[in-house]
């Protein structure tokens, strides 16, 4: 017997996925189709099937079919992965951020500003100017035990002044030697004035300090009258008067950082305390009601740093 040709018919190799079928003899069309298709990257995750996707042959191993034309899932891997919701996340986290933003500014409150003294030099802690009667002076340059004066009326105004670079402090005492009040205690140049409510007497001063000093001191009620209308702008510690009791308010400014201070006090000249006019922080602005009184008065300043003014 002759055996003309011999038909070897190789097994085919099983389907490893869903996706995948045996490879099909070298004569079949889908043999190019197989050695041509990109490689299936198992570490990349594809994105399945569609809907309206078909699978030919009804088995596991048939060949999808996407809009009549073969197609493996496998290809999927090596498109970009889509980054529309990361972008959309991004844009939508800026939207948000730029409107808090907005609403942040329109909703912060408005900047206070204002001017001090426009065209009027700063003065100094006030002190009556001239010479009206009554003032007592005294200077020295260091230390003194007993510096003496004596008191007229209930009500004194005093200013003391030290070019000193440690300690410059006051204490005032009586005839009996009994401290009355302290009126200065400060460190460095210093420079104020004050309102002082001693009854009619002699009394002493103990000055400490280690450089030139000044003080002056007279009855407020012998000190000239503002005008009816003025504007004081000055710095520090200060009494300012006597001023008409027609004037009922009075504008204060207060130039300085939020965590200073500035306290006004109003004073009869014969030493009666009328009450507070305004207690208030750095940027203080507005116009403020003097305490009922009657007859003139002074304002007492108490400040920390900066600039103020009083306008009436």
């Amino acid at each position: 017997m002759t055996v003309d040709s011999v038909s070897v018919v190789e097994p085919p190799v099983p389907p490893t996925s869903r996706f995948e079928r045996a490879a099909p003899p070298a004569s079949s069309p889908e043999f190019a189709y197989n050695i041509l298709r990109p490689p299936t990257r198992s570490a990349l995750r594809p994105r399945g099937l569609r809907r309206g996707d078909q699978i030919t042959d009804g088995g596991d191993g048939g060949l999808v079919i996407r809009n009549g034309r073969l197609y493996d899932p496998a290809w999927d891997a090596w498109e970009p992965r889509r980054r529309w919701p990361q972008v959309t996340v991004v844009l939508v986290a800026m939207v948000l951020g730029i409107t808090a933003l907005v609403f942040h500014q329109g909703s912060a409150p408005p900047t206070r500003t204002f001017k001090l003294g426009t065209g009027v030099a700063v003065s100094p802690s006030y002190f009556p100017l001239g010479s009206p009667s009554g003032v007592q002076s005294f200077t020295g340059t260091k230390s003194s035990a007993s510096v003496g004066f004596v008191a007229q009326g209930n009500m004194q105004i005093a200013q003391f002044g030290c070019f000193c670079k440690t300690n410059f402090a006051l204490q005032i005492y009586d005839a009996g030697n009994q401290l009355t009040a302290v009126p200065v205690n400060a460190v460095g140049n210093t420079a104020l004035s004050t309102l002082l409510t001693l009854r009619p007497g002699a009394y002493h001063f103990v000055v400490t300090a280690d450089g030139p000093w000044n003080i002056r001191i007279m009855p407020a009620g012998n000190a000239p009258m503002f005008p009816a209308y003025a504007h004081y702008l000055s710095r520090g510690d200060s009494a300012v008067g006597p001023i008409p009791g027609t004037v009922d308010k009075v504008v204060i400014s207060y130039l300085a950082p939020d965590d200073q201070t500035i306290h006004v006090e109003a004073w009869s000249v014969n030493g009666a305390y009328l009450g507070p006019v305004v207690n208030g922080p750095g940027m203080t602005n507005g116009s403020f009601s003097v305490p009922r009184h009657s007859g003139n008065f002074y304002f007492l300043v108490t400040v920390g740093s900066g600039n103020w003014q009083l306008l009436w």
